[in-house]
């Protein structure tokens, strides 16, 4: 057992990641997706085959080519498969433009005063649209799209580095490099940050509401983290489940993370602003370059270097152990915090700002990318290299710049046909428990099966079985909680 353990520890680490334009074509199965996601749920509304089985669309659409372009079968049949939506999404785009331009022409063949009416109203129409506010249905509707196609990412990778289907270039980074999974824990933290509440409503709250979204956040999110952080911790600890010290330490996990995230964010005074998480990486990376900490987290021993530890008190000698121990976990949450305060700084200005109409929050999300991209290049070139053991200002800035591409990539296709499937609905509402269960899933994998064994093609078909029960679940779970709703609004009708 322990030998196999090894084994399985030796297979996801010690890698050095592959290159960002890669990674960039691996990720743009999210807007390929959507686009032709959307095309063909707006063409086939009325079509009973696509709404009675929302699972095989979403596996269509999604969930093979994420699959393939994350395997070895990338080159060539997850490009083909790319490729192919592509096409489809082109032929369906030309094909509503084509009865767009029919209907316009019906519309100039009726009577002329008819017409100049039609006419008149469709360009208020259309000027009132484009200078409107951007309402927060609308947000909701290409962030939902957005999130829930980050989440199939990152389900995938999590079950899928287990197998040798997985290319070991994708995995996450032992030092320096660009790793599909270092990209998908950075994603999960941005995109919380992107719908925080202060994101939502930070420019408008007073202290009474940021004391009662404090007290629903404590109770409805950071208790489950950290309780689901300890039991993940102990039952690891007790099966002798494989470990990759180097990823967050020994005794940390990304649940503990996203804890101290939810704990530490909604409890900083003020609206968004993006001082403080500017100045926090700041100090970080100072200390990073020209503190040594970049090296002691790389090559630094796992123990508490204390001349005379007799002499110390126990708690600060545990102290002391644990922050050894855990140092890419405790230390990361520098580097993640700043993300999800820069994060929640961009919704609160660019996505949810009901003062701001679509050009120019289009706009401030385009020069955030430019910013970002010139700050990653200009980190790389003078040798501050991508670093997610230590969440440098380089990881930071990179992750952040690939996230809002591909927000505003997804947010153009949402903009022009407006389509959300069931289950993106449904895995936006339930994140966490997903997520929580893609992790128990994964588990239950590795100790059924031997991943190291299997061949690629009954990978594929774990992974899809996989996904499936995922997509099932969320529809159960929006299902239940409609119900629920439901219910309670009966009860208040009748009591009125």
């Amino acid at each position: 057992m322990v030998a196999f353990k090894e084994i399985k520890e030796s297979f996801v680490t010690g890698h050095e990641g592959t290159s960002p334009q890669e990674l960039l074509l691996v990720c743009f199965t999210v807007p390929i997706g959507i686009w032709c996601g959307s095309l063909i749920l707006g063409h086939f509304r009325n079509s009973v085959w696509v709404e009675s089985r929302p699972i095989t669309v979403e596996a269509i659409i999604f969930w093979v080519p994420m699959i393939l372009c994350q395997s070895n079968f990338l080159y060539p049949w997850g490009v083909v498969y790319l490729f192919v939506e592509l096409v489809v999404a082109t032929l369906l785009e030309w094909f509503v433009r084509g009865n767009k331009s029919a209907s316009r022409t019906a519309a100039i063949q009726a009577p002329r005063q008819q017409s100049l009416n039609q006419n008149n109203d469709e360009n208020q129409n259309e000027n009132k649209n484009e200078n409107m506010s951007a309402t927060e249905g609308e947000m909701t509707g290409y962030v939902t799209t957005y999130r829930s196609s980050m989440m199939y990412l990152t389900f995938i990778a999590i079950l899928a580095v287990d197998f040798r289907l997985f290319p070991r270039r994708f995995v996450k980074t032992e030092t320096h490099g660009y790793g599909l999974m270092d990209l998908g824990a950075a994603s999960f933290v941005i995109a919380a940050g992107f719908v925080s509440p202060k994101a939502k409503r930070g420019r408008t709250t007073t202290r009474r509401q940021e004391h009662s979204w404090s007290s629903r956040s404590f109770s409805r999110r950071i208790i489950p983290l950290w309780t689901i952080g300890l039991l993940r911790l102990v039952t690891h600890k007790g099966i002798e489940y494989q470990e990759h010290a180097s990823e967050y330490g020994i005794h940390w996990n990304f649940f503990f993370t996203l804890a101290i995230l939810q704990t530490l964010g909604p409890f900083l005074p003020g609206p968004p602003s993006w001082i403080l998480p500017t100045l926090l990486m700041t100090i970080y990376q100072s200390y990073l370059s020209y503190g040594g900490v970049q090296e002691w987290i790389e090559q630094g021993r796992r123990e508490c270097d204390i001349s005379a530890p007799s002499q110390t008190p126990h708690l600060l000698l545990s102290l002391c152990y644990f922050f050894a121990a855990n140092r890419e976990g405790v230390l990361g949450c520098i580097g993640y915090l700043s993300l999800y305060l820069f994060s929640e700084w961009i919704g609160s200005i660019a996505l949810w700002s009901s003062r701001l109409d679509k050009s120019t929050s289009n706009r401030i999300m385009w020069g955030v990318w430019a910013c970002l991209f010139a700050l990653w290049r200009i980190l790389v070139g003078v040798g501050i290299k991508v670093s997610r053991r230590s969440t440098n200002l380089s990881f930071c800035c990179w992750s952040l710049m690939v996230n809002v591409l591909l927000l505003q990539l997804v947010r153009t296709v949402y903009q022009r046909h407006g389509q959300v499937s069931i289950i993106s609905q449904a895995l936006n509402r339930h994140g966490l428990i997903c997520f929580v269960l893609a992790n128990l899933l994964t588990g239950a994998v590795n100790l059924s099966i031997n991943t190291l064994e299997v061949q690629e093609t009954t990978a594929i078909a774990i992974l899809l079985a996989y996904m499936t029960s995922i997509g099932v679940i969320a529809i159960l779970l929006e299902a239940i909680t409609n119900t629920l709703k439901q219910r309670g609004s009966n009860q208040v009708s009748k009591t009125d």
